[in-house]
């Protein structure tokens, strides 16, 4: 089965946008086979992807090269020839969105969406497609999709992030040990609302 015979579940899609930029199209490709590896495909914009089920490997033009497996989400950046895929004779299943504009630029810019390391560890799986789902579904009008992709962005970055650094955890720990502070105090003194760091100290 070769991945042109499979048909994509279009979740988005839309012509339309603002100053900020756009969601072009995202999708749910379950048996897929990647994108074709020779020659590497340039997209000509932005692209979040999500591996739901399956293994495989991403590779582009600057020498990134790495294995993918269920969890992980990866960055395609406009004008980065690249190429990703299940093992040879496998297949798997994808989540992905499409999206450009300067405010996404921005972002690039200030190295919040970075070439030398796009990819990022997302569990539990479920709720990370959920997640993704929802930027993308929920808000009808084009600038609010945008700022829901933005902070969805912002989600997932925090989350990979505080587990490479998680010197907040330490300073939690050293605020409910010995200052006796409520919760609601701690999360406050941190930076971050009450639901926030609930679900981050929990995991």
């Amino acid at each position: 089965m070769h991945s042109r015979e499979i048909k994509p579940r279009i979740v988005f899609q839309t012509s339309s946008g603002n100053p900020l930029g756009r969601i072009a199209l995202a999708g749910l490709l379950k048996q897929h086979a990647g994108v074709p590896e020779k020659p590497m495909r340039t997209l000509g914009n932005y692209a979040l992807v999500y591996l739901m089920k399956g293994e495989g490997t991403f590779k582009d033009a600057q020498g990134t090269y790495f294995k993918v497996k269920p969890g992980d989400l990866w960055l395609i950046f406009p004008e980065i020839p690249h190429w990703y895929g299940p093992a040879k004779g496998s297949l798997w299943d994808e989540f992905y969105i499409v999206f450009s504009g300067p405010i996404f630029d921005l972002w690039r810019s200030k190295g919040l969406l970075n070439p030398s390391h796009p990819a990022r560890q997302l569990q539990p799986v479920d709720y990370w497609l959920r997640r993704l789902q929802e930027a993308v579904v929920t808000e009808p009008d084009p600038l609010q999709q945008v700022c829901s992709l933005q902070h969805l962005l912002a989600e997932v970055l925090e989350a990979t992030d505080n587990l490479v650094k998680p010197h907040w955890l330490a300073q939690a720990r050293l605020l409910l040990q010995t200052e006796g502070d409520g919760v609601d105090k701690v999360a406050r003194a941190l930076g971050m609302s009450y639901e926030t760091f609930r679900k981050r100290f929990t995991a």
